[in-house]
């Protein structure tokens, strides 16, 4: 199961490079706010012993790991034509946080697409309802729901793991409900009653739909579709002990 991709600047999202990876000389370093992986927290809340980095790469001399204590494995890569390549790791190997770095062929921009996934099988099936309240806010809303059609369930899999509840405050939305999305029409009870009512109906649908969680989203958001993805990951790992914690963590 994919946890954690590695970005880069998006338009809709950040544009701001150095929020994604730094280039020092012949390497790329991903050692930033989006593509940090931290170690501790997959240790102390989940039981994920080991996961892989699964990349593509094209104008790329290797593909290293680093943790806080130095370089923890090196790849070369012999082919400069695009290349498929899988490193093994073992959580217990790694301190604290890890990172991925890149050195690059000379003269070349390189190519490199890759992510962090896990090696077991998930524990628990999860369902995460998104409860967005809404008053008058159709430009933002818009926004974020076109970014989740794009990013999020362009994979139809991903119906089987997300559902949007839109709470509309406002009674003014002209959106079309689809399979991933539904528009409840709501007094303007404010923020809390909006979210509130997207509970409720989440819990009323919940045999149906086979929700587990309900997290709830501002509909002004800058959305970050990844911050979803690692938020099913790691309550899909989740040791016995944290299955019911309630939290924020925008940088699973």
């Amino acid at each position: 199961m994919k946890i954690q991709s590695i970005l880069y600047p998006m338009g809709e999202i950040c544009t701001e490079q150095s929020m994604y990876y730094r280039d020092v000389g012949e390497c790329r370093i991903f050692n930033t706010y989006f593509n940090l992986f931290s170690v501790a927290k997959w240790k102390k809340y989940t039981d994920i012993t080991q996961i892989k980095l699964v990349f593509e790469a094209r104008g790329v001399r290797e593909v290293c790991i680093y943790d806080l204590h130095g370089i923890v494995y090196r790849k070369r890569i012999v082919e400069k034509n695009q290349q498929r390549g899988e490193i093994l790791l073992n959580l217990t190997d790694l301190y604290e946080i890890a990172w991925v770095s890149i050195v690059k062929e000379r003269g070349i921009e390189p190519y490199f697409q890759a992510s962090f996934q896990s090696v077991e099988e998930p524990k628990r099936n999860i369902k995460i309802c998104l409860d967005i309240c809404t008053y008058h806010r159709e430009a933002f809303l818009e926004k974020n729901l076109y970014i989740l059609e794009e990013e999020i369930f362009s994979d139809e899999e991903n119906e089987d793991h997300f559902k949007v509840y839109v709470v509309d405050n406002a009674n003014s939305l002209q959106i079309r409900e689809r399979g991933w999305l539904s528009v409840f029409a709501n007094k303007n009870l404010g923020g809390s009653g909006g979210f509130t009512r997207g509970i409720i109906e989440a819990q009323r649908n919940r045999e149906a739909e086979g929700f587990t969680h309900v997290l709830l989203m501002d509909d002004d958001i800058v959305l970050e579709p990844d911050a979803l993805i690692r938020s099913y990951g790691i309550l899909s790992y989740l040791k016995e002990e944290y299955k019911d914690i309630f939290y924020c963590w925008s940088n699973a």
